[in-house]
């Protein structure tokens, strides 16, 4: 807890100064690529029919306020809203937050292409972003069907809501060290709803997780776990499940995590977690 207190507080630090829109650099038409550090926001709706990235983010030092907008591409199921490919190498602070990305093929992705999960970023927020996210259509990064995917060191993502319309993988899916993922909504996950998928790269085991006050939810029986968690040194706390296959999932080869105060309703497997420290109040 105190770890996750001092990140959070170094996070409002870096982008405290982000709220005013006014000294903001207006991104008026789409496809957009970010090249140098400041505060950008939406003046409006946007739309879109890439097959690549609508706002591509690769500097640091950037805050993207989606300002209550969306951007959306009209070729559903195609190209990705928000992301950075790697082409930098690791960007730092950046901040994403208010708004909502429809109809892409993933959502919000920070992934290095070719890569099992080399974080290619640290000090990253993702807040306050909704996104409905459609399958089928061409990729720029080789994790189709995601929500919000994030390669990232010292994470936030708090306050948002994935729609998956049941296809397509994770609808959260964080991989990095210092990492919380709190207070999200996820409808209709295809795969898992929240994942912890994934390593850094050259073997190394993600770690230090916290995955709380969250809530998955599919209109009916979803394959997939709410949450999955085939990593170490993770917390799973006070999250609801509704009709997934499994509610919570720990890797039975793993036992540095704990889960406790969760719900789970209509899950054929409530808590699948072996090895894993039950903290008690899971019904």
């Amino acid at each position: 807890m105190k770890r996750t207190t001092i990140m959070s507080t170094m996070l409002l630090t870096i982008f405290s100064a982000a709220t005013s829109y006014a000294a903001c650099t207006a991104i008026n038409s789409l496809p957009k690529t970010i090249s140098s550090s400041g505060n950008y926001c939406l003046t409006g709706n946007m739309t879109t029919t890439t097959t690549g990235t609508a706002i591509s983010i690769n500097a640091s030092n950037v805050v993207l306020d989606l300002a209550d907008f969306e951007i959306r591409n009209t070729q559903t199921g195609s190209g990705a809203g928000i992301g950075y490919n790697g082409v930098n190498g690791q960007i730092r602070n950046i901040a994403i937050r208010n708004g909502r990305v429809i109809g892409f093929n993933n959502g919000v992705m920070f992934h290095r292409p070719g890569t099992g999960g080399e974080n290619v970023a640290s000090n990253v927020l993702i807040e306050g972003v909704t996104v409905v996210h459609n399958t089928g259509g061409a990729e720029p990064f080789d994790y189709p069907d995601q929500g919000i995917h994030i390669d990232s060191h010292s994470l936030i993502v708090r306050n948002c809501s994935v729609d998956s319309s049941s296809t397509g993988g994770a609808s959260i899916a964080v991989i990095g060290n210092g990492v919380s993922v709190i207070n999200n909504d996820v409808f209709n996950p295809g795969g898992d709803g929240i994942t912890t998928s994934g390593g850094q790269g050259a073997g190394t085991p993600t770690q230090a997780y916290l995955i709380e006050n969250n809530r998955v939810i599919a209109a009916s029986a979803q394959g997939g776990a709410g949450i999955s968690v085939p990593t170490e040194n993770v917390i799973v706390k006070n999250n609801s499940i509704i009709s997934m296959s499994t509610g919570v999932y720990f890797d039975g080869g793993l036992n540095k995590g704990l889960y406790r105060d969760n719900s789970t309703v209509n899950c054929a497997i409530p808590y699948d977690a072996p090895l894993a420290f039950d903290g008690g109040g899971n019904k």
